[in-house]
């Protein structure tokens, strides 16, 4: 069973990965296949044309279709194959993949990219956790993401699609940019912060931004030696720098002054690493999630 991609979202961009190219005859044919197999057929509008065509099960709702359409959050579908069928612009931007593209060859397009497929690879057994578990999985994603390239967090929730009989038919997945949300926050009534991945500004350098956020964390500067690879006695240097230029005689003042200024989501690209982080979930049956590995 052959599947195509279609992607929604709007504004044009040209092609530039031709691995991801479907010629017409070979969309028509995939077209054909999947009428005949009994999927749905959407006609969407999309960026592509007017009338852009689509095929998932009768169990995905249009009007559900719709708002991922117009979403700014990347959604997409897989099948019980863990093959891609849609996935809306959000997606493609996340990926920094040409909008006009094949999905279905997305593993094969950045195999040289070690993080990208990492991330492909553990986003497969995430969704094997959620098939045999009937339950949503999440989990927190840090990669090289959207068109700046820079690393920063997501999170990602799985839904089982199940069909009338209860039976696995896909995987229905969305994915936010992180926000944090503080014990200070909720007893405050205060709005959760967003994570920053561009600089502020320039008011510090880069390594006082480093030195700051493990400042805020109230590290000593053995820690902070230690993560940044300085000596004890640079980083006593730059604690003394930026108290200095926040006018801040405490932690407590200090936290005033990167809250004023906007620093509290900032999180310098030196400290980030690629990971993947499941966030478990109690209802899960782990006894019959572990026969599934065995039976596998």
């Amino acid at each position: 069973m052959n599947f195509e991609l279609r992607q929604g979202g709007k504004g044009v961009r040209p092609m530039s990965v031709d691995i991801l190219r479907d010629s017409a005859s070979t969309r028509s044919q995939r077209r054909r296949n999947l009428k005949d197999e009994g999927y749905k057929e959407y006609f969407l509008g999309g960026y592509m044309s007017k009338a852009a065509l689509s095929f998932l099960p009768e169990e995905v709702p249009a009007p559900l279709v719709s708002s991922w359409e117009d979403s700014g959050d990347p959604w997409g579908f897989k099948d019980h194959n863990a093959r891609y069928l849609y996935a809306n612009a959000s997606f493609f931007d996340l990926l920094n993949l040409p909008l006009e593209s094949n999905i279905e060859k997305l593993p094969d397009t950045k195999q040289s990219d070690s993080h990208f497929s990492q991330f492909l690879s553990q986003f497969t057994e995430q969704e094997q956790q959620a098939k045999k578990t009937k339950r949503k999985v999440s989990s927190i994603e840090t990669y090289c993401f959207g068109r700046e390239e820079k690393i920063q967090p997501y999170l990602f929730d799985k839904f089982p699609l199940l069909n009338a009989k209860k039976e696995y038919i896909g995987i229905i997945f969305h994915g936010k940019k992180m926000d944090f949300f503080t014990g200070e926050q909720y007893r405050n009534h205060e709005s959760p912060v967003n994570f920053l991945v561009e600089k502020p500004d320039d008011f510090l350098t880069d390594q006082e931004f480093a030195v700051l956020f493990y400042l805020c964390e109230d590290a000593n500067d053995a820690v902070i030696a230690e993560a940044l690879s300085l000596s004890e006695e640079e980083v006593a240097q730059h604690r003394k720098t930026i108290y200095q230029k926040a006018q801040a005689e405490s932690l407590a003042s200090l936290n005033d002054f990167c809250k004023k200024r906007g620093y509290q989501g900032y999180v310098p690209q030196k400290l980030l690493r690629p990971s993947s982080v499941i966030i478990p979930f109690t209802e899960w049956d782990l006894n019959d999630l572990d026969s599934g590995n065995a039976q596998n």
